[in-house]
This record gives C-alpha cells, sequence and structure tokens, in this order.
C-alpha cells in the first residue's frame, strides 16, 4: 500500500476521475486532451494499484465498479484537498491566479466577448491557462460544475438550472441573415420566414430548446429546418450558395455577417439572455470569482459599445 500511495499522483486521480465520469477511453482522453494508449496504460495502471477493475462491460457500455463508484468522490476530495494543500487559496485578492480554467459554452456565445477575455487574461495572468470548449450532447453540466470538470458555464438557455449560482452578461436580440439578392431581403414577413428554408445549430446538450423553438411552440409555429451544423462559423458560406435563412443573436449576425443580408426576425420572440453559471462551491474561490469579474466586466463594456 505504501508503495502504491507513492505512485498515485494528482495526474493519475484525473485521469480517474475522468474516465469514472466518462465510462469511455475515448471520451476520456478527449476530455483530458491526452492520446487513447495513454489513458488506456493509465487505466491499467490504475487497475494495479486499487486491484480492482474500475470500470466493466455492460450492454449498455461500461460501468463502474462499486468500488469505482466509491472512488469517484474519493478521487474528487482528493484533487481538491491537493489543490488546497498547494497553496492557490493563499494569495491576495489583487494577486492574478496562476492555474487553468475550464470553461464551456454553448455555441452561439460572442466570440469578441471571449477574445476580449482570452488577450485580458494573457496580460493579466499569464501564468494561468484557459481551456474553453463546447458542451457535449449529453454533458451534464451541473454534474461538471460540482465536481470541478468545470469552473464555469457560459449559457443563453431560457431557464438556468435552480442550483446553480447565476450572474447576468448580457441581453440581445434575435435577427435573421441570408444572401443578398435572397427573394426574402427586402421583404421578410411570417409566411415568408415559416415557409422558407432554414439553417440551425445542433441541439447543446442539456437538449433544452432556444428562446426560438419555445417561442414557435408556444404560438403553435413551426418553421422548415433543412440543414444542422454544430458551430455558426458554417453558416456565412452556406448561406452564401443558397436561399436558406439563418436566426442568431445580433452580436453574432455582425461578426457573421459581412457580405450577408440581415433583416429583423418578422415574430414577437423575447430577447436572448446571456449569463455565467457556477457551483456553490467555486464562489468563494478566488481564481474564479477574479475571471468571473473579468468576464462580467467585459460583457458591460461590449454592452456599452453596441447599444
Amino acid at each position: 500500500m505504501g508503495a502504491n500511495r507513492k505512485s498515485l499522483d494528482a495526474h493519475l486521480l484525473r485521469i480517474l476521475q475522468i474516465l469514472l465520469l466518462e465510462r469511455n477511453v475515448s471520451r476520456a482522453a478527449r476530455r483530458l486532451s491526452l492520446s487513447q494508449p495513454a489513458v488506456s496504460a493509465a487505466l491499467k495502471r490504475l487497475r494495479q494499484l486499487t486491484g480492482d477493475p474500475l470500470l466493466v462491460r455492460s450492454h449498455s457500455g461500461m460501468i463502474p465498479t462499486e468500488h469505482g463508484q466509491e472512488l469517484l468522490t474519493a478521487a474528487r476530495i482528493a484533487l481538491e484537498q491537493m489543490e488546497r494543500i498547494a497553496g492557490q487559496r493563499r494569495r491576495s485578492e489583487t494577486t492574478a491566479p496562476q492555474r487553468r480554467f475550464e470553461i464551456a459554452a454553448p455555441a452561439c456565445i460572442d466570440p469578441l466577448l471571449l477574445g476580449r477575455v482570452c488577450a485580458d487574461l494573457r496580460r493579466q495572468a499569464p501564468l494561468s491557462r484557459l481551456n474553453c470548449r463546447a458542451l457535449g450532447y449529453n454533458e451534464d453540466y451541473v454534474l461538471a460544475l460540482e465536481t470541478g470538470e468545470l469552473d464555469l458555464v457560459l449559457a443563453d438557455w431560457p431557464r438556468p438550472a435552480s442550483a446553480l449560482r447565476v450572474a447576468p452578461l448580457f441581453r440581445d436580440r434575435l435577427v435573421c441573415l441570408m444572401r443578398h439578392g435572397h427573394p426574402l431581403e427586402n421583404r421578410l414577413d411570417t409566411l415568408g420566414y415559416l415557409t422558407a428554408e432554414h439553417l440551425a445549430l445542433t441541439p447543446n446538450s442539456t437538449a433544452q430548446r432556444d428562446r426560438l423553438e419555445q417561442f414557435l411552440a408556444r404560438e403553435r409555429l413551426r418553421r422548415r429546418v433543412v440543414i444542422q451544423v454544430p458551430d455558426a462559423a458554417f453558416a456565412p458560406e452556406i448561406l452564401r450558395r443558397s436561399e436558406l435563412l439563418y436566426t442568431c443573436p445580433h452580436h453574432i449576425a455582425d461578426y457573421l455577417g459581412n457580405g450577408l443580408a440581415q433583416a429583423e426576425l418578422p415574430l414577437d420572440c423575447p430577447d436572448v439572455d446571456y449569463y455565467l453559471l457556477w457551483h456553490e462551491r467555486t464562489h468563494a474561490d478566488l481564481d474564479c470569482r477574479w475571471l468571473r469579474d473579468r468576464l462580467v466586466r467585459e460583457a458591460a463594456a461590449r454592452c456599452g459599445q453596441t447599444h
């Protein structure tokens, strides 16, 4: 056991945690930014150290053993204790953080906001790192925030999870993008909008319908979505070569819309609210608060320039 304790470091504990959460070597490797062989080798080593298979096959895929499930909680606690012992919480509130931040966001989040925050982070906290990624389709973002897999989630869903802390960022209206010369360019009305063919983003991890889809369902209206893409960056090229319409927030339309026509949405759809989500466990954390404050400040500055 003494040898095992010496062999079990924070890196291996992190791999253990992600493997038990993902229950899949390939997905765990992607989340850890490691190769699949490296994660497979780590799993083999963990099995040797613990004397337990940790993950076993079932009809629905890999599942944790009873001991593996117990170790998921133990790994989280151990990693938190290691971080505390390392002294990261001893710094003063005015000192820049020196850690890795994990943020997840849906695809339709202001790239200029993230760009300004990233640039500020490099200037003010050059020893920190930031990993901003898209939410996986079936990812439990509440659990990820609770376990420390994520520090923050940037969101635009109509109803944020009640178990989490929330800070508003900004509000935006929906508009419609299309190619110049589109038959609806200067006469987009409700009938034209609903009968046209549409480009849309693939649903995000929460399976929550966005503000527009909820509005259409409530009004018993339906649009014809014929193409879905994972990221708004695909939209301009598709729109230029088709008769499709793309509905998105105004700030995204301004960012993507060079060379495209922009029209007001001919529906009385509510505006979209953007906000930050985080768990109570990181609420008092100085580093996380440092990053949250900068995101809120940059969002306020961005709104002041665009309104």
